[in-house]
């Protein structure tokens, strides 16, 4: 007797994963890029296929608020729905999270493609809640309600942590990015070099400062920084590992803070030029939060 047990599979990528801290964010899927992905059920010596087989087949995200979400904790977030990628049939419309009832057909198997970071039906995406988070496929059998699920992410492969050098320290933790320094530093390498450039350019014109304060660059892989806790677009500019806040605090708005530049517009000006000529782009490049208490240059790579 057969027994039914559904898998999903990327046709291109035979590989279920699992990791260490909450869900796997491995394989990391590009932004707006789609497989082909199939689905069938096992046959009872776990091969595949069992012709007209009865599938169900469904794309979700794990939740947001557990260890390894990106840096998202349970206690700093609102409740919410998380972001899940899409499927169709075709591949250029129809985009849905849920297949049911589907046979197999006599192949035992059922195509379809998935597109990694889609969260409306049409054609678009909205990369700033997409990103950075893990998510499933999973395939269910009808007759047996047996399930698996394939893991991925969706998200930016080419943001690298960046370690803490001689010339600045790592601030900006909070309890909603696991309280840990480890999640908001994250950078694009061009960009990375280029803040550590001009780092080191102010520090050499002004050894009197010994070191700098970084704040928040990106996550991960990306995505959105839930400053706010509401789960809402906001810090977009550190979304995709180019931008870098550098601690300068209204010094009238209770003390400028460890390694904070002076609260000086020509010293704000001046490095601000280092930047810029290591790269970081204008208008981009500027003064944010002029005269509050979070007042910081944010320095953006193109």
């Amino acid at each position: 007797m057969t027994t039914l047990r559904a898998l999903a599979i990327a046709a291109s990528l035979l590989l279920i994963t699992t990791a260490a801290f909450g869900q796997s964010y491995f394989p990391v899927k590009t932004l707006g890029t789609q497989e082909l992905w199939y689905s069938y059920c096992k046959k009872a010596d776990g091969t595949c296929c069992v012709p007209y087989c009865l599938v169900d087949v469904d794309t979700g995200a794990y939740s947001l608020y557990n260890p390894g979400g990106n840096g998202h904790t349970v206690s700093g977030h609102s409740p919410g729905s998380g972001p899940a990628s899409k499927m169709s049939i075709s591949g250029n419309g129809s985009w849905t999270n849920t297949f049911s009832y589907i046979n197999t057909g006599w192949t035992g198997q059922f195509w379809y493609y998935v597109r990694y970071g889609q969260r409306n039906t049409d054609n678009s995406f909205d990369a700033r809640l997409a990103v950075g988070h893990p998510e499933y496929v999973r395939t269910c059998g009808v007759d047996t309600g047996g399930c698996s699920r394939a893991d991925f992410g969706a998200g930016y492969t080419d943001i690298f942590w960046v370690e803490e050098k001689p010339e600045y320290i790592h601030v900006g933790a909070t309890s909603r990015h696991e309280n840990s320094n480890s999640y908001n530093h994250w950078m694009r390498s061009g960009p990375a070099y280029g803040i550590w450039g001009a780092a080191q350019d102010y520090l050499a014109a002004h050894p009197e400062q010994g070191k700098l304060a970084l704040n928040d660059m990106s996550l991960p892989y990306g995505g959105l920084f839930d400053i706010s806790g509401n789960w809402a677009a906001s810090h977009w500019e550190h979304s995709n590992g180019k931008s870098v806040d550098v601690r300068a605090n209204c010094a009238a708005c209770g003390g400028l803070g460890q390694y904070s530049l002076p609260d000086n517009p020509t010293i704000h000006n001046e490095f601000l030029d280092y930047c810029r000529d290591r790269g970081a782009t204008h208008p981009n490049t500027r003064l944010e939060f002029a005269g509050q208490s979070n007042q910081h240059i944010h320095c953006q790579w193109p």
